[in-house]
């Protein structure tokens, strides 16, 4: 993925690569803040709802609501993070 201040990497870890179990492992640089963590699909509900939550790496949540419409499709998201210290990334980053 690279969008202007976002250069992202995906590795994906299970053999399925969408749907509740499915795993990746996204690293790269936000906004020049380092990215290494590792991501499940922990919810779906096809055309309505998607879940993530992180195992690694900066602590978050996120959910994205699906309302398929006409003419494409309506996303909506909620993010919810905690950025750790410095000093508990440093540790988190070295596990990769």
């Amino acid at each position: 993925m690279n969008l202007i201040g976002i250069k992202l990497k995906l590795e994906i870890l299970s053999e399925h690569t969408s749907g509740v179990g499915a795993a990746y492992h996204w690293y790269g640089n936000i906004l020049n803040n380092k990215i290494n963590s590792i991501v499940f699909v922990v919810k779906r509900i096809n055309n309505k709802e998607l879940v993530y939550q992180s195992f690694s790496g900066i602590e978050f949540n996120l959910k994205v609501y699906l309302e398929p419409l006409n003419d494409g499709t309506k996303i909506d998201f909620t993010l919810n993070y905690l950025k750790p210290s410095p000093r508990s990334y440093e540790s988190t980053n070295t596990l990769f």
